[in-house]
Order: C-alpha cells, then sequence, then structure tokens
C-alpha cells in the first residue's frame, strides 16, 4: 500500500501523487479525499471510500491510500 497526500485541495495535490493517483488501479480513502483527487482517478480505478480505518491492513497491497492533513 502507498500512501499519498492530497494537500487542502486539488491546486496542491504534488505532480509526483498526481502521476501516481493517475496510474493507480485501487483507490481508497474519505469521501474528501477522494474528491479533491477526482480529476486524477481513472474511469477503470477501483475506489473505496473508507469509513471505517481500522481494516486498512484488509486493503490489496497495490492499493493507493489517499491521505488528506500530513501523512
Amino acid at each position: 500500500m502507498m500512501i499519498i497526500g492530497v494537500g487542502c485541495g486539488p491546486d496542491l495535490i504534488t505532480i509526483q501523487a498526481a502521476r501516481l493517483i493517475f496510474n493507480a488501479r485501487r483507490v481508497a480513502g474519505s469521501q474528501r479525499a477522494l474528491d479533491l483527487a477526482e480529476e486524477y482517478i481513472q474511469e477503470d480505478c477501483q475506489v473505496e471510500v473508507l469509513k471505517d480505518y481500522s481494516r486498512l491492513n484488509e486493503l490489496p497491497p497495490d492499493t493507493v491510500l489517499l491521505s488528506t492533513g500530513d501523512p
């Protein structure tokens, strides 16, 4: 799993983070984090809205986890 910070808004996502999100096959995060990164998430990407972070260890290893704040 890779954790990517999505900053405070779409204009604050780094180029490297945008590239990793764009190339991801699976993306997970809070609805807010997913909304911030929406323009970089591909249509065929599996997206999971997380409400229970206690099960992070159950996510597939190729998941890109989006985080707001300082990951």
